[in-house]
């Protein structure tokens, strides 16, 4: 059963305001991902149950190097158990890898590698993970977008994907719930159907991308992720390495599309309606990402 949609919600009313998805992901491009059974505060790692000496050491490592921390759990309901899974992920293009590390004991996360990690290089060759790894935010105590409408969307992947399908802390753009992080690929999606998991699983072990809920891809910059979602959908280009960027100055991004090589110039435009960024905040006015310019450059026999 779907969601019923809140008329004041962040989601209902960014929909309503006609945002778009594209380019809207976060920029991060190193994860680590911690499993913490039980409820979330807020602000994680601190704030939930996992130890408070942990969770700010944690917390205070990972932002000195550059690391994005996130908690994963099965279910809601606290679980007494010493283990913990945790996966290392680096989403950077040319040097994206997941690795997952069984803990036995949580503040074991503070003897993992992390520095190789920051540095973008794998820790342990025998903690490899190919993957998939589908992570859905429903972290209801940052927003109740998240929980409302991604725990039905949860649902749904794990009766497609029970082994690879993970709830996880913010992902960022809670207006755009339920969001989806696929790893190691890093592709950010938004507004994802329950009735369509199966179909967006399938697709994303296909290595194709559904454009029409793309928001970018996690640890690419703006400019690059406005060029690749807005490239995508005027040309139907789905499959991951169909577009690939080549170079970026500023707002302008090269890029190969298909057989092609394009320029192309982003930008944004105001929406004419508003709409709170997240639930409870104030009103804002909504943007869109735009090609300001896309020429052709060149083309090649490379296309893939």
């Amino acid at each position: 059963m779907s969601a019923v949609p809140l008329p004041e919600a962040c989601s209902t009313r960014a929909a309503a305001a006609g945002e778009p998805l594209a380019a809207t992901a976060v920029t991060d491009d190193r994860w680590l991902l911690l499993e913490q059974p039980g409820p979330w505060a807020a602000k994680v790692p601190v704030g939930s149950d996992l130890a408070d000496d942990v969770a700010r050491a944690l917390a205070r490592r990972c932002e000195a190097l550059g690391i994005r921390v996130g908690l994963l759990r099965r279910a809601t309901a606290r679980a007494q158990q010493p283990t913990r899974t945790c996966f290392l992920a680096s989403t950077a293009r040319g040097e994206a890898f997941l690795e997952r590390h069984l803990l036995a004991r949580p503040s074991a996360v503070l003897d993992l590698d992390l520095e190789a990690l920051a540095a973008g290089r794998p820790t342990d060759p025998g903690a490899r993970c190919d993957g998939p790894l589908y992570a859905v935010c429903t972290h209801g105590e940052r927003d109740p977008c998240c929980a409302r409408l991604g725990r039905a969307l949860h649902r749904a992947l794990c009766a497609a994907r029970p082994e690879a399908t993970w709830q996880t802390s913010h992902l960022g753009g809670h207006r755009f719930a339920p969001t989806l992080l696929h790893l190691p690929s890093g592709v950010s999606l938004g507004r994802v159907p329950a009735a369509r998991a199966r179909e967006v699983a399938e697709a994303l072990e296909e290595r194709r991308i559904p454009v029409d809920l793309l928001r970018g891809r996690v640890g690419d910059p703006w400019p690059v992720q406005a060029a690749d979602c807005l490239v995508r959908l005027r040309t139907g280009l789905a499959g991951f390495h169909d577009v690939e960027p080549l170079d970026v100055d500023g707002e302008v991004v090269t890029l190969r599309a298909g057989d092609a090589v394009v320029r192309a110039t982003a930008g944004r435009r105001p929406l004419s309606a508003n709409r709170p960024a997240s639930c409870g905040k104030p009103d804002e006015r909504a943007e869109e990402a735009v090609l300001v310019a896309l020429e052709a450059v060149a083309t090649t026999s490379a296309g893939r």
